[in-house]
């Protein structure tokens, strides 16, 4: 049956107000105070206000917050206001274009605070796939180069080695790891075994896209730099979702998308190019010298005429600062564990997620011995109102994928896991 929206109506918009800006985040900030994560986590009235904050159809419960998260209402209203100015505002479109480009820059310092690296390192890209393409394309390689990813990688990056491969003659290798995924060691292990004298570039996810593996990246970029490897990590499902310091993990180049667990607008999203690298790397758009050097990653951003969405990102980057990295990870994993435990009961199920601690994330995907995967996501959807995300990988057992966000509540959890015990119950 289709989720009722009781539960939510009553205060909905004093919530959306209270958690939708600064304000927001400052009540966020003053309840959080003397707590602790332990305890937050589980308090549904602290999350109810971040909850009521994102204007989403709650007849629906949204379990594919991984390909595209809600905006909260803030972001929204400041999306709206963006196309309204850059479509014949008061001051013309030219002109509000020349003002938008220049709000960046504070956005541009926000989110470098709220990710932990330099400002001069980052490039605002439309998505995870725009940035990584540019450093993909961008790095300079010779015919007998080696370019080295895993199978599990998203498709879209593999075609774009698969594409160098084919017109300059470099070499593209793909290696295998076992699903739900290994320990550190071993994934560690598989890539050094990978690595030749002539691998010139590895990439890796931060999270695995259809499973939320999360491999150890520090370890890996560690050890592909003593052996002169660029290390490009494909982070599309990482911020909003670990808790994570990105000059941390000591990598050379990091992308990401945050319409996805950050809760950004749609075209909003990121290129890290640590800074000495940055010169080294073309960029898929060039800069013509007569309109200067646009200054350091900025490069990566010069893309022709177009929207600049990222200047709807501050209130959802003040959301996140507000929770915190250590409180919405925790928070994420708890509503995941809210659906995995009850249907790891059911002996057909075969998770295809590392649950380990430090090797899993938000990200949850299982399968159903004997039931056919797109029987089981349509009747959840058709019967039950509940969405979940379906593999797109290749030759490898992913599953139904499921993604909560911070705006899930317990009630669509709820739903989640009666529609699959229906489901599950029938032949």
């Amino acid at each position: 049956m289709p989720i009722s929206r009781r539960d939510f109506s009553v205060g909905a918009f004093v919530g959306m107000a209270a958690a939708s800006g600064i304000g927001g985040a400052a009540n966020i900030t003053a309840a959080k105070a003397g707590r602790s994560v332990d305890e937050l986590v589980r308090d549904e009235e602290f999350w109810r206000p971040v909850q009521n904050a994102f204007p989403v159809d709650r007849q629906y419960a949204n379990f594919n917050n991984g390909s595209t998260h809600p905006s909260s209402a803030a972001v929204i209203e400041r999306v709206c206001a963006m196309y309204k100015e850059i479509n014949g505002g008061e001051k013309g479109p030219p002109l509000q274009l020349v003002a938008h480009r220049k709000a960046l820059e504070g956005v541009r310092t926000q989110l470098a605070g709220w990710l932990g690296c330099e400002p001069e390192g980052l490039a605002l890209t439309p998505n995870t796939t725009t940035g990584l393409m540019a450093a993909q394309f961008g790095v300079a390689l010779t015919a007998g180069d080696e370019i080295l990813t895993t199978k599990q990688d998203y498709l879209e990056m593999i075609a774009a080695f698969q594409q160098r491969s084919q017109r300059e003659g470099v070499t593209f290798k793909m290696f295998d790891f076992p699903t739900p995924g290994p320990d550190a060691q071993t994934f560690l292990d598989l890539c050094e075994q990978a690595i030749t004298k002539k691998t010139k570039i590895l990439l890796l996810c931060h999270v695995y896209a259809d499973t939320g593996y999360v491999p150890p990246v520090k370890e890996v970029c560690a050890m592909a730099r003593s052996k002169g490897v660029i290390t490009m990590v494909d982070g599309a499902h990482a911020p909003g979702n670990l808790d994570f310091e990105l000059s941390d993990l000591g990598c050379d180049i990091y992308a990401a998308s945050l319409h996805k667990w950050t809760g950004g607008p749609l075209g909003s999203g990121f290129l890290y190019v640590r800074p000495d690298l940055v010169e080294q790397i073309y960029p898929l758009f060039p800069v013509h010298p007569m309109f200067g050097d646009p200054g350091r990653a900025r490069k990566f951003e010069k893309m022709g005429t177009r929207p600049l969405p990222h200047i709807a990102l501050p209130p959802a980057l003040e959301l996140q600062q507000a929770l915190g990295k250590d409180l919405v990870a925790a928070r994420l994993r708890y509503l995941r564990d809210m659906w995995v435990q009850p249907l790891s009961a059911d002996s057909r199920v075969e998770f295809t997620s590392n649950f380990d601690r430090d090797r899993s994330s938000a990200l949850g995907s299982f399968v159903v011995r004997g039931r056919d995967l797109t029987d089981i996501k349509l009747q959840l959807q058709d019967r039950f109102n509940v969405i979940v995300g379906y593999p797109i990988g290749w030759d490898w057992p992913f599953g139904i994928r499921v993604t909560a966000g911070i705006h899930s509540t317990p009630e669509e959890i709820a739903a989640l896991n009666e529609g699959l015990h229906s489901v599950l119950s029938t032949v």
